[in-house]
């Protein structure tokens, strides 16, 4: 937007579009096995992480039921962002392919 306005200004002396292109993104050649398998294994990492940040809140959600209410209120609070967290994960490619596809 600032690059069309400034290359109105001046009438494309300084800015033309010509100069100025958009490649779009290629993995190194060989490095594309290397990276799917990069972004199993997080994928993965982000699975168990998530199952065990669940547990981890229904285990404080269940102490707290025993005379402790502050880890039941603990435990109640940080299951949305264990959530958000694992659905972000979730949907990271398909976000990235649409901003960046």
């Amino acid at each position: 937007m600032w690059l069309q306005m400034l290359q109105d200004a001046f009438g494309g002396v300084l800015f033309p579009h010509d100069l100025v292109n958009d490649p779009s993104p290629k993995v190194p050649p060989g490095l594309q096995p290397k990276i799917e398998l990069l972004l199993a294994w997080g994928k993965w990492a982000c699975l168990i992480l998530g199952i065990a940040g669940i547990l981890i809140c229904a285990g404080k959600m269940a102490i707290g039921q025993s005379g402790r209410s502050h880890y039941a209120a603990e435990g109640a609070s940080e299951l949305p962002k264990v959530l958000l967290g694992v659905s972000l994960a979730a949907v990271a490619v398909p976000i990235i392919m649409a901003v960046f596809g």
